[in-house]
């Protein structure tokens, strides 16, 4: 039970901005604690120098924790099965250092153990600078736009099984089951740990029942009693009853019902397509004895082999959806209708699991497609999931908003196999290349700026960087009929305070204010404008760099102005935010291209 009046034999603290926060509240029952997991009262927000104190009397108490796992060993002990644990002293445990963090936003756990007896408690991590909501649309945006891309190719490249199918299963059907062919092993795997274990809790309702079967009573027994003083022989008395008609449940209850619906519908196509395949060889067996006739038959086989497998899959699935409609806690669901997304679908992996599955049938993914573990490594902190976003999202723009088509580099340089295909991290120093009409884009993902100009050329590493800071997030070169014509650097930044005009004459210009201001004045080239007057322009000392763009999120009640501009630095600041209107970026991106590849002269 929750006992925050209890003295206990520990203290838990966490440290930010020197600031103790204590936990106070544990629960001494798992069951109690599993039903409150997703209501923390203790909050810390990401990204902060912070550490954990854990004291206790008892010198073989041990304190377990999410992601304990990713700390330094030097702060970390194991215990007797090798589970990273923290023992009792007056030392703080830091989580978070330059070089490693491993708490990304979301709710976690803590286990104590003191003397045979189990504390259980949890805390939420709150992104910085992000609601909770713009930091699941980053992460939902991040994840579908890298997955469409992949699709555009794969649709290009199915396998032959899979164009054999399409021709006569319904395209949409056929996509569907791919999706549901490629996950089937882990829906299946959600599904049987739900059947026995989900998510529910413990709610008191108040039968009358005859004052002599009467067994507890509280409050609202003795106040029904007051309040009926005619009534002698019946009581309100108290009855715990589990409740599963939780917001989740009822999202799992609806998903089911969607692939239940898909899932019969796609069993019914295969097998009236598998009949239909065994009456053309049938047909053809009376012609067998011709060479073209045979190879048809065996043509036919192949594919009554592939839809043989397909409907056993599909029959399966179907099974397992059986099971999980039989449990005994489905009937007691409610229909009521779910729109708003609950916490747990997100952050419990079975829930989640058939979440997205849900999700890919809808979006109609298709094919074995997976994400390069390095994508979802760079998620561990929001900063690096903001550069990634900010890129993706510039990509994007080019891309379907401004109709740039995208030639070669990265996932556009990829092939598919036909069995699995793993969509690639973005490397640092990936180079895009996109193209509309007489336009030519490249776009760069943390590349190195050449410190000297023999290290540049025309085709696609054009400048060099004369001060010490050469490596930005993002960089997009501008060409016309294949000649340089000039840069837009781009810097994302996870912070606030980019740019302070008060300290630009001052020697107390921040690291950040040093680098844009590095970015926006440092670059050359020999190129610009071509070879011939690069080299003078080169001479003179000309600039390439158009622009140095800076990027920022806020929460939206924090946006106030959307691009600031600096022009003595050749710099703006920019508001990028997830779910917020990208408008203002959209339109000065098309501008700067514009500028940039139809200048005529300087």
């Amino acid at each position: 039970m929750d006992t925050r009046s209890k003295i206990y034999p520990f203290t838990l603290v966490f440290i930010q901005y020197d600031q103790e926060i204590v936990v106070d509240t544990f629960f001494e029952d798992y069951h109690s604690f599993s039903q409150q997991f997703d209501q923390p009262t203790v909050s810390i927000k990401e990204n902060v120098f912070t550490s954990l104190r854990f004291q206790c009397l008892h010198p073989q108490a041990r304190l377990y924790m999410d992601g304990l796992e990713s700390i330094p060993s030097t702060f970390i002990e194991e215990d007797e099965k090798g589970q990273p644990c923290i023992l009792s002293s007056e030392e703080n445990v830091p989580l978070f250092q330059n070089d490693y963090y491993p708490l990304i936003p979301g709710d976690y756990r803590i286990k104590i153990i003191v003397e045979d007896q189990w504390y259980y408690t949890s805390f939420r991590v709150v992104p910085k600078h992000l609601n909770e909501d713009q930091l699941f649309v980053m992460k939902e945006e991040v994840d579908e736009f890298i997955r469409g891309l992949a699709m555009d190719l794969i649709r290009k490249n199915l396998t032959p099984d899979a164009k054999m199918l399409s021709k006569s299963l319904p395209p949409k059907l056929m996509m569907q089951f791919i999706v549901m062919k490629e996950r089937f092993p882990a829906v299946m795997a959600a599904l049987t740990d739900l059947y026995g274990k989900v998510n529910h809790r413990t709610k008191k309702e108040y039968p009358l029942v005859n004052i002599s079967k009467a067994k507890v009573i509280d409050d609202v027994t003795i106040r029904y009693r007051l309040q009926h003083p005619e009534d002698r022989e019946y009581l309100k008395t108290p009855v715990r009853k589990i409740d599963y008609d939780l917001a989740e449940n009822r999202w799992i209850k609806k998903i089911i019902k969607f692939i239940v619906d898909i899932t019969n519908e796609l069993v019914d196509a295969i097998e009236q397509y598998r009949g239909n395949v065994i009456g053309e060889i049938s047909k053809l067996s009376r012609f067998d004895k011709q060479p073209n006739t045979r190879i048809m038959i065996k043509e036919k086989e192949k594919l009554l082999d592939i839809l043989s497998e397909y409907l056993e899959i599909a029959q399966q699935m179907r099974t397992g959806l059986q099971m999980i409609q039989s449990a005994p806690w489905f009937l007691e669901i409610s229909n009521m209708p779910v729109t708003d997304i609950p916490h747990v679908l997100i952050y419990d992996f079975r829930y989640y699991t058939l979440y997205q599955f849900y999700r890919a049938l809808q979006e109609e993914e298709n094919i074995q497609l997976t994400l390069d573990q390095q994508l979802y490594l760079q998620w561990k902190r929001t900063d690096k999931l903001y550069e990634m976003w900010s890129f993706l999202h510039i990509l994007k723009m080019l891309k379907d908003q401004l109709d740039f088509t995208p030639k070669a580099g990265w996932i556009y340089d990829m092939n598919y196999s036909g069995e699995l295909f793993v969509v690639p991290d973005i490397p640092d120093g990936t180079t895009i290349r996109l193209e509309k009409n007489n336009i030519q884009l490249y776009l760069k993902y943390d590349s190195v700026i050449p410190l000297e100009s023999k290290h540049t050329k025309m085709a696609n590493e054009p400048i060099y960087m004369t001060l010490s800071h050469n490596r930005p997030d993002g960089r997009l070169d501008i060409y016309k009929d294949h000649i340089y014509m000039g840069t837009l650097l781009l810097e994302f930044k996870y912070r606030t305070k980019l740019w302070q005009p008060s300290l630009v004459s001052s020697y107390d210009r921040t690291k950040v204010m040093n680098q844009l201001i590095a970015y926006g004045n440092g670059c050359r080239s020999l190129f610009i404008m071509g070879e011939e007057k690069g080299k003078l322009f080169h001479e003179f000392g000309f600039n390439p760099v158009h622009e140095v763009w800076a990027f920022y999120p806020r929460k939206e009640e924090e946006i106030t102005t959307k691009i600031q501009s600096y022009p003595d630095h050749r710099l703006k600041v920019v508001n990028m935010s997830p779910a917020h209107d990208g408008n203002h970026v959209l339109q000065a991106l098309n501008d700067v291209i514009e500028k940039v590849a139809n200048r005529s002269g300087f």
